[in-house]
This record gives C-alpha cells, structure tokens and sequence, in this order.
C-alpha cells in the first residue's frame, strides 16, 4: 500500500511540473505570426516578379524563420507545435499562385504603403513579434 502512496506522489510531483511549465501559449504566438506574414504575404507578392529582391526577401524571411524557432524552442514549445510552425512559415506559403498577374497588380498599387514600409526597413519581424506575444502573456500571469 504503501509502494502505491509513495508511486501517486511521484506522479503527481512529475505531472504537475509537467502542468506548471506548460505555459506556454501557442495561441498568441501564431496570432503574431498571422499578422507578420500578411504583411510579408503581400511584400512577397508584390516582389515576385523581380527576381534578385525576391530572392533577397526570401532569405529574409528563411532567416527570420529560424531565429523565432530557436526562441520557441528556448521558451519550451513542444516538439509537435514546432514542427506545425516550421510548416506554417514556409516561404512558399506568402504567395498566392492562383492570383492573376492584374489582380496582383492591382492589391500592390492599393497596398503601396506596406510596400514602401519594406523598402524603408520599416516593417515587422517575425522574431520581434513573436517575442513580444510571448513576453505579453508572462507579464499577465
């Protein structure tokens, strides 16, 4: 019996560790996600058709990719939900292949500001954001 009492204790000692170090909120880090990669959807989108700054946004975008991965995984993010953002993040998912060449055309020179906020370097960064989602949930509990 008491083999039992002593194995209950154990698992409760590991599972609620468990439960306190999963605070970690997947919920606000893909809503800061969202926001970034509209604004990169439509940089991207709009720059496709210039090969060399295209390829130069896609390094971006790869390299931001990784420097927020590596702050998920240091803020203890399962395995699983990294793996989902890895997929989510692609570079191949800020374009819209189905678009026409005058519908892109026509949401570039609509969207001209965001644009211009890249080529100023006045535009958010994926790690920036998601930092910032992170921290904003630690200072609440």
């Amino acid at each position: 019996m008491r083999r039992y009492f002593l194995l209950g204790i154990i698992l409760c000692v590991v599972g609620c560790g468990k439960l306190g170090a999963s605070s970690f909120d997947e919920s606000v880090v893909l809503k800061a996600t969202d926001e970034v990669m509209d604004d990169f959807r439509l940089i991207a989108t709009c720059m496709s058709l210039e090969p060399t700054t295209y390829s130069g946004l896609q390094q971006q975008w790869n390299s931001q990719v990784q420097e927020t991965l590596t702050i998920l995984k240091s803020e203890g993010a399962s395995d699983a939900f990294i793996s989902r953002y890895s997929d989510i993040t692609q570079f191949s998912n800020l374009i819209d292949g189905k678009k026409t060449l005058s519908e892109t055309m026509k949401i570039c020179h609509s969207k001209a500001d965001v644009y211009e906020k890249y080529m100023t370097l006045d535009f958010l960064l994926l790690s920036n954001q998601v930092s910032i989602a992170i921290n904003s949930t630690k200072s609440v509990k």
